[in-house]
């Protein structure tokens, strides 16, 4: 059987769990953040410049487009748990040192070094999570397990709104505003992380394929011990070991960029453009929400009780986008960019912001498409590659959508003329809510211009038709992340002299292991 036949057999149990507790945890840590209140209040409490308040959602996504391109990498290097906890310790560190620094030992270049640091670490630590979950856990549950870390993902979003009620009341604008206390509160919930994400096991898939057959079977074995069942090393054992793998240099790596813009130039730019303008949408939609609970004219329900009460507005939209995925990934992102346009429409008259049911009802419209339309694109990019391009095309699209989300929130801070939300201009918020629209409906209008069925279910392609191409063969290097599950063991009938058959080639990297009981 394959390591993933191991793991369906051996079925849920309290590994996986621990899986959901650690990964999902570490995912709330980094979801607390309330990025457009902190950087007003460390533009505030700093003195900086406008052109150093503009730096600080530019240095950021900078470091997450950073992250992006060394997380597949990195995990395929030196293992995956390795990779996460040390990002999620630099995620502790860099919160701590916001919050304990003293004022006068700290300037502008610090705090935007630090803001750096956590859109890398943050950047790097969300896939490679997700990676360890996916090739930890039986394929039965493995969306139960996806879903449940992305609710504790939700959760943090709705912790980060009770925490600005209560400790950033001003959104950063006043000189009360506990940021500090905030930094240490995000600081500790991720190092109280640390000891969780350092139980968790490496991923068995990664060593098999690596080649540490020991080290893979001993990880098996002590799932099977949490599970309550007999360990892998009483029915097989290691005949013989076999080397580990190359490392992949930078001409693979080079050659897994070149096979990806001759066959696929077309459908990347294509994804592109629709996961670009859905980071647009959102990053730049989320970071003028509390401008416009700032513009409200006073009312008898606080401002920052709207936010926390929009925050359950992701969770609400992938509940309802889940029942409908009969209707295909490409109407749920059509009809939610539908949605989000008319909400966003509505937020252009002054009537609507300037009284607290309808603001509230646009913001909650706008934000319960955030997560259908992530998702539907997530799958369409995961879906529309081979597995040897399938890891560094998701990271190209990734990177360059994160630009394009990085350019909303700097747009937001260059329309207008200092930190408050005072400064902003009727013309100008209408005109970037314009834009907000024609980003998000041309997102819903990229779906279907992506070929073919990918992100419905359809049957993954492992190798690209390199063979085929003019311009030569592709040379096959494993893809960053998408492991195959090649751990096999031999059948009673190998004893005999037949053959057992195996559905696919096994790679030289496979350890050889036979049942103890044919010596």
């Amino acid at each position: 059987t394959t390591v993933q036949a191991r793991l369906d057999h051996m079925g849920s149990g309290l590994y996986q769990v621990l899986l959901v507790a650690a990964i999902g945890g570490g995912s709330l840590a980094i979801s607390l953040d309330s990025v457009a209140a902190m950087n007003t209040a460390f533009a505030r409490a700093h003195s900086m410049e406008d052109w150093q308040r503009s730096l600080l959602p530019t240095l950021a996504a900078i470091g997450s487009m950073l992250g992006l391109f060394m997380a597949g990498p990195l995990s395929d290097w030196r293992g995956r748990k390795v990779v996460l906890v040390v990002a999620l310790c630099m995620t502790a560190c860099s919160h701590l040192l916001l919050a304990t620094l003293p004022a006068r030992f700290v300037d502008a270049s610090v705090v935007l070094a630090l803001r750096f640091a956590l859109g890398l670490s943050t950047s790097i630590q969300l896939p490679v999570g997700m990676i360890l979950a996916v090739e930890s856990c039986p394929s039965s549950a493995r969306a139960q397990i996806i879903f449940g870390i992305q609710m504790l993902n939700a959760l943090g979003n709705v912790g980060e709104g009770f925490l600005v009620m209560n400790l950033m009341p001003h959104f950063g604008e006043a000189a009360s505003d506990n940021w500090r206390l905030y930094c240490l509160f995000m600081g500790s919930t991720a190092l109280a992380m640390v000891p969780l994400m350092s139980c968790l096991l490496e991923s068995p898939s990664f060593l098999a394929v690596k080649g540490d057959a020991q080290t893979c079977v001993q990880v098996l074995d002590k799932i099977a011990r949490l599970h309550g069942l007999p360990p892998l090393q009483d029915d097989v054992k290691i005949i013989d070991e076999v080397k580990e793998e190359p490392m992949r240099n930078l001409w693979d790596i080079a050659g897994v960029f070149r096979s990806m813009i001759v066959s696929h130039f077309g459908l990347v730019v294509i994804l592109a453009m629709a996961d670009s303008s859905r980071a647009f949408f959102v990053l730049g939609s989320a970071y003028v929400w509390k401008d416009l609970y700032q513009l409200m004219p006073p009312q008898r329900v606080d401002a920052t009780v709207l936010n926390v009460i929009s925050t359950f507005a992701p969770v609400v939209g992938l509940i309802i986008s889940q029942r409908m995925l009969r209707f295909g990934v490409r109407t749920i992102a059509f009809v939610c960019s539908l949605q989000a346009a008319g909400a966003l429409m509505s937020l252009m008259d002054p009537q609507v912001r300037s009284h607290w049911r309808s603001l509230l009802a646009c913001i909650v419209l706008t934000k319960m498409t955030y997560g259908p339309l992530h998702t539907c694109l997530a799958l369409m990019k995961a879906e529309s590659f081979p597995t040897e391009i399938r890891v560094c095309a998701f990271a190209v699209i990734s990177m360059v959508a994160e630009l394009s989300g990085v350019m909303g929130q700097v747009l937001v801070e260059g329309l207008k003329e200092n930190q408050n939300a005072s400064s902003w201009t009727a013309h100008r918020l209408n005109l970037f809510f314009l834009l907000l629209m024609c980003s998000v409906l041309l997102c819903g209008l990229l779906t279907y211009a992506t070929p073919g069925q990918s992100g419905d279910g359809r049957k993954l392609r492992e190798y690209l038709p390199g063979h085929e191409l003019k311009l030569g063969a592709i040379r096959r290097v494993r893809s960053d992340g998408s492991i195959t599950d090649f751990l096999e063991v031999q059948s009673d009938s190998d004893s005999d002299g037949e053959q057992a058959s195996m559905p696919l080639r096994r790679p030289s990297t496979v350890p050889n292991l036979k049942r103890s009981g044919m010596d």
